[in-house]
């Protein structure tokens, strides 16, 4: 059975997903931008859409984290 995995090229949404707990299976760094691979497709997709329409809370200093965690893979690659 394949799992379906959420993605997204937005750095701040996979950061906001990140923040609240989703995992990420990988980074696809074939192309830029660089796509985040979450597990869980129906959680990630709820949540990116809260995140779109505002919705979603995260604590700042996880998201914040979570950027800066991100944004370091990103540079490093």
């Amino acid at each position: 059975m394949t799992t379906k995995h959420y993605k997204t090229q937005d750095l701040y949404e996979a950061a906001a997903l990140y923040a609240t707990g989703e995992k990420m299976e990988q980074m696809e760094t074939d192309r830029k931008p660089y796509t985040f691979v979450f597990s869980n497709y129906d959680v990630c997709r709820d949540k990116a859409l809260d995140y779109i329409n505002k919705e979603l809370a995260v604590i700042a200093k996880d998201f914040a984290e979570a950027i800066k965690l991100l944004k370091s893979r990103v540079n490093t690659m």
